[in-house]
């Protein structure tokens, strides 16, 4: 049997809650081990907690294990990890969840056998979770979702469904044998059941009755206990009378016997060890074979995915590059066709220049001879003036004058003719010079025209002149390499030979045309194909990029929903897709949701119920229960020659302390005996709007019942009131009342805004994760990545084809 290398307990509370391991774990590494434990400090539960490992739901001294344990605030896990092989050290560990079902008891059962330094082994199970900062036990769910997942990833860790499986599993597998431990279980079941068992034992034939002997027992089929024993009594005088010699010899003979069958048993059982053994260090290396090779494999189809997405870059580095090329031709054609503009733009100037050069020498001349004849005229004007002066006031000074206003007159008109002449001088220029501009544009435009055929024309000349020459030097040169005598032979004379061999050279050249013409005719058809495979590649770079933008998007929205659900609930973390839990997310958010309603509408009933207090009764002075009664009573106090209030009544005789022996003092009004009846009569007529019964009573009556020592409650037994009523009689009570309620209204207002959030909280994730599955369902999904793959399997195909048309057009 292997042996036990750690135990560990993790929630086994015992005792109504009063004692516990929350999480421990003890230490044995294969040696005997010895736990000190007080007097009374649970040693049976130990033990009985530890055998559930190996035997689930075992029972101990006659003690079930819900009545051991205390299973109703979350499951206990138990653990064993015991040693399989020393080199390499191996280890299994057996672990058992314990919790409480609506039938009995009921757990979990786990095996997983692991290398030492395992990632998952005994100490690292998740038995516990961290929870606001604090450590808590793993719920039920929880510890299975682990233990799941674990068989899933794990081919060496099993969950059988049954205990029946479990002890199979652990007696075939691992050689842990339940009737062994069944022994323990018996040997321990009373308290020092181990020690009185083996004090009972001290002789051979004591250990035989009490412990071999019932062995073999147990092991024959159709025996009773105690039958063998009896049986072996009844003929041991027979035995010792008849044959005993004979007897013992053949019971040598057969010892015998059994013994070489126990060496060969034996010897069989070694040979299996060894070669299970050797079974097992073959599985192991062929297990590190495949894990080394899937590495290797993983190693390669991470450098193959490196290669996609540098081959992606350099695609798209491919198109910016020729899309910069494109740009470059653009922005160059541009440059010369602002070069010439420039150099257009230049000429329109420099002919402006000129124009407005002419211009200005055209009107310096005129403006010139304008002054001129200013000149004439005022040196002219200047002589009259003085010839007027000589004159002076003589008779003929008015006549003189005339005449002056009137050649000023002529003058003037001389003058104003003159401008509208220049005027229409001046614009017939202005057309001539424009029409003389547009024939200089136009005869430059011509101008260059022709220089430019003239150039075209030399060129052609010189062309030609050097096709002439060099004819005549092939001819030349033809004539001395045709001919062997160039002085006797001749070209005519060779001329039908040269025929026939031109007829030949033209048949084999039209066969080549007529080859290039179909070699052109395939490489036109190839170049087709490899604008339409271009045009096809085009289309699926945009199709596959769209599909990979598209999943991105997907992983985005993906991990952001992980993140969110993570935050929500810590356990969800560890899910690598929200479709693994799909349905118990759902699930959990609805019950989460619905069981915050109900938690809102309870915080909300109680906050009606806690400010109801406070609404009703913060503006009171004197306690009274009913409030409405109360602000009648304040209504009608001058209409009665007595009114007021039980309360009132009592603080008045400073007797606030009777309230607590007659409680009902706060629905009491106390009025004169003769107004008992009028005051009846009126509250009748309120009695839609009161809260409370309300008792009317005289005066007389007032007194008696203040002067009782006896409560009237007990009296009668029919009457229970709330708490306040009793306490309230006094002032200071009541506001100390009134401010407490208002502290835990407060409370409960707190309580509830917390309860709102987390219920708005709980809806928007809901949401979330319902719109999340809405816009990207399992079935989209796996088409989008689907459809990824196919794209990017397209663009492969599409690119080899263009590759091979490029071949056959090089070829070509």
């Amino acid at each position: 049997m292997p042996a036990i290398s750690k135990i560990r307990f993790t929630n086994v509370v015992y005792e109504d809650g009063n004692k516990r391991y929350n999480d421990e774990l003890f230490h044995f590494d294969g040696h005997n081990g010895a736990i000190l434990l007080e007097n009374g400090g649970g040693k049976t539960v130990f033990i009985q907690s530890a055998i559930q490992a190996i035997l689930p739901h075992a029972e101990l001294a006659g003690r079930k294990m819900k009545d051991t344990l205390s299973l109703e605030n979350g499951p206990a896990h138990i653990a064993i990890e015991w040693i399989l092989s020393e080199r390499p050290r191996r280890y299994v560990v057996t672990c058992v969840s314990l919790f409480l079902t609506a039938t009995g008891i009921d757990s979990f059962r786990y095996v997983y056998d692991y290398p030492e330094l395992d990632a998952d082994s005994i100490d690292r199970i998740p038995f516990v979770k961290e929870s606001a900062g604090n450590l808590r036990a793993a719920d039920k769910g929880e510890i299975h979702d682990y233990y799941h997942q674990m068989t899933s990833k794990r081919m060496n860790a099993k969950l059988p469904p049954t205990i029946k499986d479990y002890k199979k599993v652990l007696e075939n597998d691992y050689h842990i044998i339940a009737s062994e431990w069944d022994r323990i279980a018996k040997i321990n079941s009373s308290e020092g059941g181990v020690e009185s068992f083996f004090d009972e034992c001290k002789t051979t034939s004591q250990l035989f009755d009490r412990l071999l002997i019932p062995t073999v027992e147990d092991a024959m089929g159709g025996y009773e206990q105690g039958e063998f024993a009896n049986n072996f009594e009844m003929h041991r005088d027979s035995f010792k009378k008849y044959k005993e010699l004979k007897e013992k010899i053949e019971e040598n003979k057969k010892i015998l016997v059994e013994l070489d069958g126990y060496v060969l048993h034996f010897a069989k059982m070694d040979a299996k060890q060894v070669a299970y053994a050797a079974a097992q260090a073959e599985t192991k290396a062929y297990w590190l074979l495949v894990n080394e090779q899937k590495n290797e494999e993983s190693a390669k189809l991470s450098q193959w995915h490196r290669q996609m997405s540098e081959c992606d870059q350099q695609l798209l580095l491919l198109a910016r590059k020729k899309e910069s090329l494109q740009i470059a031709k653009q922005k160059q054609e541009q440059s010369a066709l602002e070069t010439k503009l420039r150099l257009v733009e230049e000429d329109v100037e420099r002919k402006e220049a000129q124009v407005r050069s002419a211009k200005q020498h055209y009107y310096s001349l005129r403006l010139a001879d304008y002054k001129q004849q200013w000149t004439s005229a005022e040196e002219r004007m200047n002589y009259l003036q003085r010839e007027l002066d000589q004159f002076g006031n003589t008779e003929d000074e008015v006549v003189l004058r005339e005449a002056w206003i009137n050649n000023g007159g002529q003058i003037r008109s001389i003058y104003s003719k003159m401008e509208q002449e220049w005027q229409v001088e001046e614009e017939k220029l202005r057309q001539e010079l424009d029409a003389y501009q547009n024939r200089t544009v136009l005869e430059e435009t011509i101008l260059r025209d022709l220089s430019s055929e003239l150039e075209e024309l030399n060129k052609q000349l010189i062309e030609h002149r050097s096709i002439v020459q060099a004819r005549e030097k092939d001819r030349d040169v033809l004539k001395i390499n045709v001919l062997a005598n160039p002085a006797v032979e001749s070209m005519e004379g060779s001329m039908s030979d040269w025929i026939q061999r031109y007829q030949k050279l033209d048949d084999s050249n039209v066969l080549l045309v007529q080859k290039n013409k179909d070699l052109a005719f395939g490489k036109e058809e190839s170049g087709r194909e490899l604008e339409r495979v271009n045009e096809n590649l085009k289309i699926a770079y945009v199709q596959r990029v769209s599909s990979e933008q598209n999943l991105e998007a997907f992983k985005k929205e993906h991990q952001s929903m992980l993140t969110e659900i993570a935050a929500y609930r810590a356990s969800w973390g560890r899910l690598s897709s929200v479709y693994e839990k799909q349905s118990s997310i759902e699930e959990r958010l609805r019950e989460d949701l619905e069981k915050l309603h109900l938690d809102k509408e309870a915080y909300l009933l109680k906050e009606r119920l806690a400010f109801r207090y406070i609404d009703d009764y913060s503006y009171q002075h004197t306690f009274f229960a009913d409030v409405y009664v109360a602000g009648l009573v304040d209504k009608w106090r001058n209409q009665f020659a007595l009114l007021e209030t039980g309360i009132q009544y009592l603080q008045g005789l400073d007797l606030t302390e009777r309230a607590m022996t007659h409680p009902l003092w706060c629905v009491t009004l106390i009025t004169t005996e003769e107004e008992v009846g009028l005051l009846t009569s009126k509250l009748r007529q309120y009695a839609e709007d009161m809260q409370f019964p309300i008792q009317v009573i005289s005066s007389q009556e007032a007194s008696r019942l203040a002067n009782m020592d006896t409560p009237i409650a007990v009296q009668e037994k029919a009457w229970v009131e709330p708490q306040h009523w009793r306490e309230n009689a006094d002032v200071a009570e009541f506001a100390s009342w009134k401010q407490a309620i208002s502290q835990k209204g407060e409370e409960v207002l707190t309580a509830r805004k917390v309860k709102e959030s987390e219920l708005q909280r709980t809806s928007d994730l809901q949401t979330s994760f319902s719109r999340f599955i809405a816009s990207y369902p399992l079935e989209v999904v796996q088409e989008m990545e689907r459809q990824v793959g196919l794209k990017r399997e397209q663009v492969r195909e599409l690119e080899r084809q263009e590759d091979f048309n490029q071949e056959i057009g090089a070829t070509g």
